[in-house]
């Protein structure tokens, strides 16, 4: 066969070239069964493997002409932006929504930014691109530093946009130093840090991309002595005298001054103003097919500020609220505008996707005993949901479903006729793409991006980055992302700390052993770490281990480390599910005791239990004399006055409760049932929806307004919303018997059937649920099915005359 230009690829015959690549790709495959590293592979097959790969990418690319802008805005939340936009004080994300699609954006546990902002650029959960925390234990010196994209062990938006022979910007995004190679620029997050009482040498040494980036912006950029009083002002109710007394301070002790409200906030107005030219400078130099621009100060204000706003918190001074209380809101404000430059600076037919990682804990939702700013627990003032808006030509306007923040990245190689990778975690988001750009570009799709080992540079850590470092943990320890105490994760093992938010994300995707392999790796480690011990609580109790569940809640109680109301309510269930409610009686009427009158709402759920109506009021009523709005108490209280017919009596204290703290969903959700029984069934509906607008994807919620509409002969609604209850929680047995016997009603019989039996083999054994697939059996002309369901309602229940002589029937027929 002649050797024709036609059969040739790169000088090589097209036969020949098939077999190498075939001999490569079992290469890759034995290599990664067999748990060998990339670099035992010769450079020449990883070479071939990854020329291969991307000529892949390009066959499958289509070049839609889509130009993406991403604005990463860490910590925004729709609950403050609502309001604001009502107000008429955020114009340019008003504009965005309104012609553009927006969402409630899902985040992952544990709420930690790190991890989440390398989900949104790689598409894939934490313990796949290996991200797991703040810090890392240098290789080479030991000591804890930042984490940084040496850690990260998948491809990101950059390497895919890069590899495609796309152009790609990427300014300030978490662990994006050292810069990587790519098609364009690489900022990376160390740039601001850089200008803060630190020189880096003149190359930039990996601060960007290309090196010399830096020396062509460094005239525009400025540290914190060249914020004004005038720009904090803006911000703060502060005199000029009291601004300068406390600039004053950093000549005399740097470390405290900067722990100064005023002071960090100069820091955090500085770094955006940076970032921010440069994301203007990068815009006016030609846009590139995806920019990605990232904005930290809502979250850092969030965390030095959000303690501070109204309405005032019992540990906040009156004073310290005036001089504070407004910093949250005005940044957003001046957010909003830096939002408008970006826009303007923009390509007219750039497509726009605004996104925040998680939400922030905000008016009467917050901690009432802590500020927003506590060493080593930033999470705890961190919300599940963020924001989402999405605009532009390919975008169809509207309200969207709640969408995950692992679909990002799906969708930005969607839009721009990329291949989408099938190993991803999330999803494109097609139900924002018009339909008409859909049918134009069909999707395509490739197995991986991983199928070579990614390439990044070594970079060593030239000496002045060390003092970026220093000040990136000091601005980290500033913010409550890492703490000095022994518990915090700056003076534990970076390597607990890893393990620890590992085994978190194990919990949620219920990869039980998995997370035994962290949980017990971080105890061997630290054995006292309270963190490590809730989630080996966590995962006995997932595991039914009740009684070794118990034994851990026992310490951590003794301990004094947990006191939270949701936890203790756990621990009760833990009692109950192991058949020890007696124990657990005697165990809490004894903490009780020695002083703990929180531990008195466990005990009122035990005492229910043990069907002590009376004692489980009266423990019940005590601690919401003290705490209005504590759950287990209040669910205790609404499950005594169901059981003994007086819902209405609750209500005032339900009134109380949500006085308190109008977005408590559980809350909401108790009302809901109270009014139904008093008929007040429209009532019920308002408070439900108000309840899901505060957490979209909560399941009792989805189930109980589900069933409502089931009940009230609204079945068509019902329908979606208990399919969607079980879709988050599939162990919801009253959401899965309500929609069995929706679907019954429907007609949709096979269906229905099905919900209904998997609720029963799931152990929710109840008559009704016998009786109604015994009905529907018959209905369908099986009447040997429907006796047996009948028989087992009797085993149930024997005091059903009248099911007796439906079964007595069907037997003699």
């Amino acid at each position: 066969m002649p050797d024709s230009a036609s059969t040739r690829r790169g000088g090589r015959p097209a036969w020949r070239a098939s077999l190498v690549a075939g001999a490569v790709a079992v290469a890759v495959v034995l290599v990664a069964w067999l748990g060998f590293d990339w670099k035992s592979v010769p450079d020449g097959a990883v070479a071939q493997r990854r020329e291969q790969a991307q000529e892949k990418i390009r066959s499958l690319a289509q070049q839609t002409g889509v130009r993406t802008l991403i604005v990463g805005l860490d910590g925004a939340d729709w609950q403050i932006v609502d309001p604001l936009i009502e107000q008429g004080r955020l114009p340019n994300l008003a504009a965005l929504r309104r012609r553009g699609a927006h969402a409630n954006l899902k985040s992952l546990l544990p709420l930690l930014s790190p991890l989440i902002w390398t989900s949104v650029v790689t598409g894939v959960t934490p313990d796949r691109h290996g991200v797991l925390d703040f810090l890392v234990q240098d290789e080479q010196s030991g000591r804890k530093i930042p984490v940084n994209s040496r850690y990260r062990k998948v491809r990101a938006l950059w390497n895919i946009f890069t590899e495609a022979d796309r152009t790609v910007d990427f300014v300030a995004w978490w662990a994006s130093w050292p810069a990587e190679r790519v098609n364009g620029h690489m900022i990376s997050d160390r740039v601001s840090y850089s200008l803060f009482d630190v020189d880096l040498p003149a190359d930039g040494a990996g601060t960007t991309y290309p090196p010399d980036y830096l020396d062509e912006v460094r005239d525009r950029l400025i540290d914190d002595a060249a914020i004004t009083y005038e720009d904090v002002a803006r911000f703060a109710d502060v005199t000029r005298e009291e601004f300068l007394a406390e600039r004053e301070m950093i000549e005399h002790d740097r470390t405290a001054a900067y722990e100064r409200p005023l002071n960090h906030l100069t820091k955090i107005l500085a770094a955006t103003r940076n970032y921010h030219a440069i994301n203007l400078d990068l815009l006016g130099r030609g846009q590139s097919d995806l920019t990605a621009v990232y904005y930290q100060g809502i979250d850092e204000v969030g965390h030095r500020f959000m303690h501070f706003a109204p309405p005032r918190l019992q540990s906040v001074t009156e004073e310290d609220q005036r001089r504070y209380g407004r910093v949250v809101e005005e940044f957003y404000v001046y957010q909003d505008e830096l939002l408008g430059e970006l826009l303007r600076a923009a390509a007219s037919d750039t497509t726009v996707i605004v996104l925040s990682d998680h939400g922030f804990i905000n008016g009467p939702d917050r901690p009432q005993d802590q500020t927003a700013d506590i060493e080593g627990q930033p999470s705890h003032w961190h919300r599940l949901y963020g924001l989402l808006i999405l605009a532009g030509p390919p975008i169809a306007a509207g309200q969207l479903d709640t969408v995950s923040v692992l679909d990002i990245t799906p969708t930005v190689l969607r839009l721009a006729g990329l291949p989408v990778a099938e190993d991803m975690d999330g999803r494109v988001v097609d139900e924002a793409i018009r339909p008409e750009f859909r049918e134009r570009y069909p999707r395509t799709s490739i197995e991986t991006y991983e199928s070579t080992p990614l390439r990044l540079d070594e970079m060593p850590m030239p000496e002045a980055m060390a003092a970026v470092e220093a000040e990136v943990m000091e601005n980290l320890r500033a913010l409550g992302y890492v703490g000095g105490d022994a518990g915090s994760s700056a003076t534990l093992s970076t390597t607990v700390s890893s393990h620890v938010n590992l085994a978190g994300v194990y919990l949620v995707s219920g990869e039980l052993d998995k997370a035994e392999v962290e949980i017990l790796s971080a105890l061997e480690l630290a054995p006292t770490h309270v963190s490590t011990r809730r989630h080996l609580f966590s995962l006995r109790e997932q595991q039914g281990r009740f009684d070794e569940a118990i034994e851990v809640a026992i310490q951590l109680i003794a301990d004094g480390e947990i006191r939270d109301s949701q936890f203790l309510g756990r621990v009760a269930s833990a009692y109950e599910g192991a058949g020890r409610i007696d124990d657990g009686i005697l165990f809490f009427r004894s903490a009780v005791q020695q002083g703990g009158w929180e531990l008195r709402a466990p005990l009122a759920h035990l005492l229910m239990a043990a069907n002590d109506l009376t004692g489980a009021e009266r423990e019940a009523r005590a601690v919401l004399e003290k705490d209005p709005v504590n759950e287990v108490a209040m669910a205790t209280l609404v499950q005594v006055a169901r059981m003994t017919g007086s819902p209405g009596s609750v209500e005032p204290l339900l009134e109380a409760a949500l006085e308190v703290n109008p977005r408590s969903v559980m809350h909401l959700n108790w009302m809901a049932v109270v009014l139904e029984a008093e008929g007040a069934g429209a009532a019920a509906e308002a408070h439900l929806i108000r309840a899901m607008e505060i957490d979209p994807d909560h399941g009792a919620t989805l189930a109980n307004l589900g069933s409502l509409y089931g009940r009230h002969g609204r079945a068509p609604e019902a329908v979606p919303l208990l399919e969607r209850a079980l879709r988050v929680e599939p162990y919801n047995l009253e959401a899965r018997v309500n929609l069995g016997t929706t679907l019954a009603r429907l007609g949709r019989k096979a269906e229905a059937m099905a919900q209904l039996e998997e609720a029963y083999d799931r152990g929710f054994r109840v008559s009704a649920i016998c009786n109604t697939l015994a009905r529907t059996y018959g209905e369908s002309g099986d009447f040997d099915a429907a006796a047996e369901w009948l028989r087992r309602s009797l085993e149930i229940d024997p005091d059903q005359p009248m099911i007796r002589q439906f079964l007595q029937s069907l037997e003699n027929r």
